[in-house]
């Protein structure tokens, strides 16, 4: 049988007048059970500490082969190149 995965991806930096765009992309099956992870959730209500503890604790899942993430991180030069669009794309495939 066919493992089935879910996949979620964010961005952070499209805001911004100038800098770079992160992408982030991450890949559990879909009967990841969360609690093994801590506090996860929306980004913006956890603490800087926090979010640490927690990509700490990915990083261990990640080499235990439980989830899979990549992070890639696009440049203004690019962006300035390609929009921020084309950056985020680009980012996506990357990852």
């Amino acid at each position: 049988m066919q493992e089935k995965w879910s996949v979620g991806i964010d961005e952070a930096g499209r805001g911004p007048l100038a800098g770079p765009v992160a992408v982030g992309v991450v890949k559990v099956p879909v009967d990841f059970d969360w609690a093994t992870i801590p506090g996860v959730g929306d980004s913006k209500k956890v603490t800087a500490k926090k979010r640490g503890v927690i990509f700490s604790r990915a990083h261990e899942l990640k080499e235990e082969g439980k989830l899979d993430f990549s992070i890639v991180m696009m440049d203004a030069q690019y962006i300035d190149e390609f929009g921020i669009s084309g950056a985020i794309i680009e980012a996506i495939a990357q990852a």
